[in-house]
């Protein structure tokens, strides 16, 4: 890291814990240098399979201001101690949306009813809503949010007990991902996955701080799993290991697109690309979403995709060997956030128009109830090893999706849903 050198490793066990995808949207809880679903890309590329791709969750109340703020989170927490949603009108809006739970209503439906408030024209100067805790006692507040308290009053110079919040909602987790089995392994031997970067975990929505009690119970999982299979190779070779360092004898991109296979690129002006994806899917991907968006959405990424790659568009390209000191190490690592943001923004978009329905965090205004008689089933993302055509070898193979019905829980998991279901109403509410 300290040298900026790009090094390859030989390995029979690898783990990918890399994070989600969340930063392909303009407006992201994520840090600006990760979450552009680098992990998936990598895995993908080796013929790991995709997952659940379109469900990713928006957090109700990320910071809308100042700009230098834009997507950091206002936690849920201050909901909970009694915060209030209103509009520019001052109006409880909540009441409309989800009269019964009001503000502790699930992430996906409080995001919507933030997000609808503001296109329609009653949304705050700087595009949110207000999140109001001035009925609270300053104790309290010190008290139950201090985190909070010194959050806004640091960045947005205001006093949270005198002053209201100014929010709106942020792409914050991917409940897409890698697909893996209750061994945290993908079909391609030896390679692992953990944490945001696989799937299946959270299904179509996430209670919150689930993420990490997820990394806990399957990083020793996944960690195990990647010890047993070293130890069996060892055992294979009287327990010598191979030499673990190697140099441009790698490949570091070995599905890589194929006009440039096994060579890392450098394109002119990826922030450009970045930037531009970046819009396009909050315009025409993000918290509500119909066909019509959704077509001009992958259109716009399959644009971009093809300008990407184009001849005139590469500003460099080598292998491992021809990197150094003089290498714009910044600008590789911008590229393959694009790169890996093209196959991210393909698979959400494609699996969003294919679910003809309404589901957790996928909501498509034109299908707005959930359909269990067709859509009770999961969306793949695989890559076509079949395709030969000038276009695929630009570009890299095809994405080809197909679905498969939900898989039955069996064993103790089971017995616990069939026991624990159906509780009351008013236990579900006192439990949030």
């Amino acid at each position: 890291m300290k040298r900026k050198k790009v090094v390859a490793f030989k390995c029979n066990s690898l783990l990918l814990a890399a994070g989600g995808y969340t930063r392909v949207y303009s407006v992201s809880s994520s840090r600006i240098f990760e979450n552009y679903g680098e992990g998936m890309a990598l895995a993908y590329e080796v013929g790991a399979d995709l997952v659940d791709m379109e469900m990713v969750q928006f957090h109700p109340t990320g910071m809308v201001w100042p700009e230098k703020a834009l997507g950091i989170l206002a936690t849920e927490a201050i909901r909970g101690e009694g915060g209030i949603l209103l509009n520019s009108k001052g109006e409880r809006f909540m009441k409309k949306y989800d009269p019964e739970r009001m503000e502790l209503g699930p992430r996906d439906v409080v995001a919507r009813a933030n997000y609808n408030e503001i296109v329609n024209g009653r949304g705050t100067e700087h595009g949110g809503v207000w999140l109001d805790v001035t009925h609270l006692s300053k104790e309290k507040i010190l008290d139950r949010l201090p985190t909070m308290y010194q959050q806004f009053k640091e960045i947005d110079g205001i006093d949270i007990s005198k002053e209201k919040m100014e929010v709106g909602p942020t792409a914050h987790y991917s409940m897409g991902g890698v697909v893996v089995d209750t061994k945290c392994r993908t079909k391609i031997k030896g390679l692992f996955a953990v944490g945001e970067v696989m799937s299946q975990i959270h299904g179509a929505n996430r209670l919150g701080g689930n993420s990490l009690l997820d990394t806990m119970v399957f990083g020793k999982i996944a960690g195990g799993e990647a010890a047993k299979l070293v130890d069996k190779s060892r055992d294979k070779t009287d327990g010598r290991t191979e030499k673990l360092l190697s140099s441009s004898s790698i490949q570091l991109n070995t599905r890589s697109q194929i006009i440039f296979e096994d060579k890392i690129i450098v394109v002119n002006n990826p922030e450009m690309f970045r930037d531009k994806l970046q819009d396009l899917m909050k315009l025409n991907a993000g918290i509500i979403r119909d066909e019509t968006k959704l077509k001009v959405g992958l259109n716009g990424v399959l644009k971009l995709k093809e300008e990407f790659y184009s001849k005139d568009n590469i500003a460099k390209e080598f292998k491992p060997s021809d990197i150094d000191d003089d290498v714009d190490t910044e600008n590789i690592v911008l590229t393959y956030q694009v790169k890996s943001s093209l196959i991210v923004c393909e698979a959400i978009i494609k699996s969003a128009l294919m679910r003809q329905e309404s589901r957790g965090a996928h909501y498509r205004s034109d299908f707005p109830k959930i359909d269990e008689e067709k859509w009770a089933c999961n969306i793949y993302c695989s890559c076509s090893r079949g395709s030969t055509s000038d276009s695929q070898r630009k570009f890299g193979e095809e994405m080809v999706l197909f679905k498969q019905d939900v898989k039955d829980i069996k064993g103790e998991l089971a017995d616990f849903l069939s026991t624990h279901v159906n509780v009351k109403a008013e236990h579900h509410r006192e439990f949030e």
